[in-house]
């Protein structure tokens, strides 16, 4: 996750999420016929105005009591 922070020239926004690295084996397709069209409004500024609300140490207190494992419990090796 570091290698690809580093994108960012060290302007990442605070509220960067964590990025997920996966290796498929085996991709499939479909023909979409069933899926509906969306459309871009704009961006949401939920995140940035918690994230706003949060001095640095309060922001690494979260990620630590909160992403050390993902939703179904493996570590996410966010603090590694």
């Amino acid at each position: 996750a570091l290698i690809l922070r580093e994108t960012f020239d060290n302007e990442a926004p605070r509220s960067l999420r964590q990025f997920v690295h996966l290796d498929f084996d085996l991709v499939q397709s479909s023909c979409g016929f069933g899926v509906p069209f969306f459309d871009f409004v704009e961006d949401r500024p939920t995140m940035d105005k918690w994230v706003e609300a949060k001095s640095d140490e309060e922001l690494v207190q979260y990620q630590r009591d909160k992403n050390i494992t993902s939703m179904d419990g493996f570590p996410t090796g966010l603090f590694d």
